[in-house]
């Protein structure tokens, strides 16, 4: 199975900060997203900086890209996710420890066994890092999975 990933927050909107995202200032010769460049603080092109692990650049981006490769591996190594092919869009909820406790699938074009494998066993009780006190949850990932050969 190949997947490709990236993660969102939540977008229940978070209290404001007093970190400014950075931003090049950089504007490329085209369309509004030029190339991914943003126009100011923040600016992550067309995927409209809300995408973590993809360079979005949402401050816990660097976080759920981390996490990701502990997702796609335990996908991968589940007989029912293995030969899975399509696309998914999952929700997760961590506890403080960094164990993921809850799974939401919000969008699937995949078999419903394979969702409710993923909703109920395969990814409860996967442990990773500890995420960020302050991080929203759930941290929304998109999937494309590939049966692996």
């Amino acid at each position: 199975m190949v997947a490709e990933t990236a993660a969102e927050p939540d977008p229940t909107p978070a209290a404001p900060s007093n970190d400014a995202p950075l931003g090049t200032g950089i504007k490329g010769n085209g369309g509004a997203d030029s190339f991914g460049l943003g126009t100011g603080p923040g600016g992550g092109g067309s995927g409209g900086g809300r995408l973590s692990g993809s360079g979005g650049g949402t401050r816990w981006a660097g976080y759920s890209g981390s996490i990701k490769n502990r997702i796609i591996d335990a996908l991968r190594a589940d007989e029912r996710t293995r030969y899975a092919d399509g696309q998914l869009e999952l929700g997760i909820w961590l506890d403080a420890g960094g164990r993921i406790t809850r799974v939401a699938v919000r969008k699937s074009n995949v078999d419903a066994s394979v969702n409710k494998a993923i909703q109920g066993d395969v990814l409860i009780g996967l442990q990773t890092q500890p995420p960020p006190t302050d991080m929203p949850q759930p941290i929304w990932f998109r999937t494309t999975l590939r049966p692996s050969s």
